[in-house]
């Protein structure tokens, strides 16, 4: 990174469940408290929230010669995709991927390595998608 005093990498999507806390007056018991697991909204909220943070900050930083970029992965195989039924929801996804395959970790850490290269040193304000087109 000779060209650039920063850079700031941003992972956008992590997928995690996330629990709402429900509370509501009970007069048998004082409060009732109903625990909701939620899989899509809080998602979607922190991905857009990432998304603009990273357009956001890099126009802001761009003049001290920071970079900003976001790192969007697609469906990647690992081990993250246990719970939401392993094996068999990534062999549903497959199909819809243009290129015909799921990702690997390295096809993330080679545009990770890419962004952090002074290849890369015009590189601002960019989500870069690995995805294999979808």
């Amino acid at each position: 990174m000779e060209n650039s005093p920063g850079l700031i990498d941003n992972f956008a999507p992590f997928s995690s469940v996330f629990f709402l806390l429900f509370v509501r007056a009970n007069p048998d018991i004082g409060f009732d408290i109903t625990v909701a697991g939620l899989e899509r909204v809080h998602y979607a909220a922190s991905k857009g929230a990432i998304n603009t943070m990273t357009i956001g900050l890099a126009a802001e930083v761009a003049g001290e010669g920071i970079r900003v970029n976001a790192v969007l992965p697609g469906l990647i195989d690992t081990d993250m995709h246990g719970p939401w039924g392993g094996q068999k929801r990534i062999d549903a996804i497959r199909p819809t991927i243009p290129l015909g395959r799921v990702g690997v970790p390295d096809d993330v850490g080679a545009a990770v390595i890419w962004l952090m290269s002074d290849e890369a040193s015009f590189i601002t304000g960019e989500l870069l998608e690995i995805s294999g087109g979808s």
